[in-house]
Parts: structure tokens; sequence; C-alpha cells
């Protein structure tokens, strides 16, 4: 059985009513709604460390600021017919939902490209740099260029950190990380995404051990 998750419910009303009243067809029918949510992670799930503000900044602007013309084509790239934006319904298989979500919130913020040419965090940068906190300013210039990686554990501290070897590179990185050190074991495989805050090496969203 596939249900809707509610972070998503809100983003695709909003999104159908938008296009409908533009095609002045007012606005759609709406089926299995689910109750408004928004594109912010749950509590337990959210950094807790100095990006943690930059995160939540984040969330907020693909959410009330990119037009929801860009949210829509995110939401049809990666999820295709899955998504019924007419009625504002996704599909989710409810074992995998509480992953698929985050993932594509990390797909949209680093690597999906607006009409621009833009990821929304260059156009986030761009449109906004000047008015951002320094040590903000500084850490979104990092990730803009952060892209998922290949990299195999060579050390874990459980519950501590894990020692990463760029397969490519062999560039070795340690970062603070403890669900993932539970998890991991010498010589696993990790495809992930780092990024820097304050100069620290950590990783981003979901990653997926081989």
């Amino acid at each position: 059985m596939h249900r809707q998750h509610p972070a998503v419910a809100e983003f695709l009303v909003e999104d159908a009513v938008a296009r409908g009243e533009s095609a002045g067809r007012g606005a759609p029918r709406r089926r299995g709604r689910a109750r408004p949510g928004s594109t912010a992670p749950p509590a337990a799930s959210r950094p807790s460390g100095p990006e943690s503000h930059l995160q939540e900044r984040l969330h907020a602007y693909l959410e009330h600021s990119l037009p929801k013309s860009e949210v829509h084509r995110a939401l049809q790239g990666y999820f295709g017919q899955r998504l019924d934006a007419d009625e504002g319904t996704l599909e989710f298989d409810p074992e995998t939902v509480e992953a698929e979500w985050p993932a594509f919130l990390e797909w949209f913020l680093y690597d999906f490209r607006l009409s621009g040419g833009q990821t929304p965090i260059a156009r986030l940068l761009a449109e906004r740099g000047r008015g951002l906190p320094p040590d903000e300013r500084a850490m979104l210039a990092e990730w803009q260029e952060a892209a998922v990686g290949l990299q195999e554990v060579v050390d874990l501290d459980p519950g501590k950190s894990l020692t990463l070897r760029d397969v490519f590179t062999g560039e070795t990185v340690q970062v603070r990380e403890v669900r993932g050190s539970l998890s991991a074991a010498r010589w696993d495989l990790l495809s992930n995404r780092l990024i820097r805050v304050q100069g620290q090496p950590q990783l981003a969203g979901a990653g997926i051990l081989f």
C-alpha cells in the first residue's frame, strides 16, 4: 500500500493550485490529502551543529521563495509518474518513505538545475549572499560545489567517527558520524556527499553502504 508523506502534501497542493489558476482552471480536486507539512526534516533528524540554522534557511527557501514551476519540475523529474500534480498527490512506499523525501530534498538543493542553470543553493547565494552572516555565506560557497562521492571506510570509532578514503583521489578525511559509525564496517564502500562546516568535513544526507 502507498500513502502520501505529510511533508510533501502542502507543497503539492500549492503547486497544483498555482498551475490551475494560471491555466484558468481554478483549484484542483484534492484526493487523499495528508495534513499540511513542510520541506523541513523531522526534528529528530535535523542537524544540531552550526549548520542547523543554514539548513532551516535552505528548506524555507525551497518552500516559500522558489517559483512553484521550478518545484514542479523537480518533483516531476525525481518522482516521474508517481507524482499527480493536478490532484496534489504523490505516492510513497511506507517502507521507504522516511528516507526517500529527505533524499529528494538533498538532490533538489545540491544537484537540480533551475531554469537559469543554477542549483537552488547557488541561486540563494547569488540572491541573498550579501545579507547572510559571514559563517553561513562561507558554508554555502563550499556546499554549492559538493558532489556525491565514493569513499572507503578505512577506520572507525563506533558512535563517534569514520575515517574515509576517496576511492578516486586517495584523499583521507575523518568525519564526525554517530549513526553511520555504528552500522559501517572497515573496508565498506560508502556513497555519500561530503560537505564542510566551519572547515570540518561531515556527511550530508543519507548515504548508501556497499
